[in-house]
């Protein structure tokens, strides 16, 4: 809120404390500024005041500048540019100024919160089953996801195929097109890691055949199974 008089009895301030050496002069002026936001107990508040127009110096005009700070000008608070055609509603002794902001926090501002720890959800599980997917498929002879081996090294590099978005306590068992069964990966990983390798071996340790392999992902606690095919070509 700023209120006006007639004379000019009143004084912006340097605020120092706030901007430094670099603060705006203080000068004379008609009016102070008051913080409403206990409407029942106004505080006045110190100001700076800059005008870079000299129509009608020493009291509030076009293009003029407020630099609101605290009771004590230690804080900056707002900076309010004047702007429009003023001269023909320049305020006079008796007028009050309302400027009504939507106010970021204050001291008196207190904001509660409570957060849990990362926890399994078979139903939310289940929903997860379906983004279950294998990672590259088809599977090529040479793929950007094996690294390659030393120079020194001969040899195809490491073969990995990942499963990914898996939940936790889950389990992917690997067949062939016949039904044998392969291998089983175990994914006991924490709830922000959903992707198991699978070395592209048997669970004897031996390199698989080229063909169209099945896969079942299945989790403790649900009977909901997920299915799908990868395919290992050369």
């Amino acid at each position: 809120m700023i209120v006006f008089t007639d004379t000019y009895s009143d004084s912006s301030n340097r605020l120092t404390q706030v901007f430094g050496g670099s603060a705006p002069p203080a000068k004379l002026v008609n009016f102070r500024a008051y913080d409403i936001t206990d409407k029942n107990n106004p505080v006045r508040v110190q100001f700076g005041f800059s005008e870079p127009s000299p129509y009608r110096r020493d009291t509030v005009s076009f293009n003029d500048v407020i630099i609101l700070s605290d009771a004590a000008g230690k804080a900056f608070s707002w900076r309010i540019t004047f702007n429009g055609d003023s001269s023909s509603n320049v305020p006079q002794g008796g007028d009050t100024l309302f400027i009504y902001i939507n106010k970021p926090l204050t001291g008196n501002d207190v904001f509660r919160f409570s957060t849990s720890k990362p926890a399994y959800d078979p139903n939310n599980a289940i929903q997860q089953l379906e983004r279950v997917k294998a990672v590259p498929n088809p599977y090529v002879v040479s793929n950007v996801f094996e690294q390659p081996l030393p120079p020194t090294v001969r040899g195809r590099g490491e073969r990995v195929i990942y499963f990914t978005n898996l939940p936790p306590k889950s389990r992917v068992h690997i067949y062939t097109s016949s039904g044998s069964h392969v291998k089983t990966l175990e994914h006991d990983g924490d709830l922000n890691d959903g992707t198991v390798a699978w070395d592209v071996r048997t669970k004897e340790g031996l390199d698989v055949a080229y063909g169209v392999y099945f896969y079942v992902v299945e989790m403790d606690g649900v009977s909901d199974k997920k299915t799908g095919k990868l395919a290992i070509i050369k």
